[in-house]
């Protein structure tokens, strides 16, 4: 099941909500996430049954909640680790798209939005204003995780699972946020200015320009043309290994002239994945073993 393009003009609060979704606590998201996949299972088989949902449209919204679910597993997973606590849930394998992951909660949302006002006038219905406020503050929260903080979006993911235009607008915001948190480690004189330059102009603007014209967008001549999934796997890779060697300057596990090196193998990277020549490909950058 595909739709319509994803966009920014989707609220990101709903109109009942009181709390703003940063402020919704995780394990209170994680019961409502629990709490609609019960629904879902209780209620699918009677909508079905009155031909009013089709069965493969069930099990696909269904199995994509569990995916949901699943993310949110992970992360806690992730936040016990860190506290030295053990997890009781083993999550589920990755399994979907990123965008099918937003378009189902905006679908979910906009079903909630649309209809529990109307529930709450009904006389006979017991939803109350501030039940149906908490209910859709969690899946604001839930959907402000995955669109503004890229929740379970992985940049070597981009090419076959990511809206492009997406994909460039997180590369373009990503880029935008790290300019004051490494402008702030220069400050400290952990890392000078030059290097912060390469880095960002070698890694990031190669992902952007990647992505803006796999979704068809005008750019800059001389910047990528149309190629094969193995740039975007390259700009990713070359960006997490960019990452880890500037982690091991400031910790002092290795020396300026190793990460020289690095940069160097990176700027050529950026290099290729700009040029209209694919064929030309340097010999220092080793693809097939960066793109495995």
């Amino acid at each position: 099941m595909t739709g319509r393009p994803l966009t920014d003009d989707f609220a990101m609060k709903s109109s009942l909500a009181v709390r703003a979704p940063r402020a919704v606590p995780l394990d209170e998201q994680m019961i409502e996430l629990q709490t609609e996949l019960e629904r879902r299972i209780r209620v699918y088989p009677g909508l079905v049954a009155a031909d009013k949902l089709k069965q493969e449209e069930a099990d696909q919204h269904i199995a994509v909640w569990r995916a949901i679910i699943a993310d949110h597993h992970r992360l806690a997973a992730s936040i016990a680790r860190h506290c030295h606590q053990a997890y009781a849930v083993n999550p589920a394998p990755y399994c979907f798209d990123w965008p099918t992951r937003v378009r189902e909660l905006r679908r979910e949302l906009q079903l909630r939005r649309n209809a529990y006002p109307k529930w709450i006038d009904a006389p006979a219905n017991p939803l109350t204003v501030a039940t149906a406020a908490q209910k859709l503050e969690c899946l604001d929260a839930v959907h402000a995780r995955y669109w503004h903080q890229l929740f379970a979006f992985s940049p070597p993911h981009v090419a076959r699972d990511a809206d492009p235009a997406r994909a460039a607008w997180a590369a373009a915001a990503e880029r935008a946020r790290m300019m004051p948190h490494w402008t702030n480690i220069m400050a400290t004189g952990s890392l000078d200015e030059g290097m912060d330059a390469r880095r960002t102009d070698a890694i990031w603007r190669t992902i952007e320009a990647y992505a803006r014209m796999s979704a068809g967008e005008p750019v800059t001549p001389g910047l990528l043309p149309p190629a094969s999934e193995t740039r975007a796997i390259l700009a990713a890779e070359a960006r997490r290994r960019a990452d880890e060697q500037l982690a091991r300057c400031f910790d002092g596990t290795t020396d300026r002239a190793a990460a020289e090196a690095i940069f160097t193998q990176l700027e050529q990277i950026a290099r290729w994945l700009n040029s209209p020549d694919i064929a030309s490909i340097p010999a220092a950058i080793e693809p097939q073993r960066m793109a495995a």
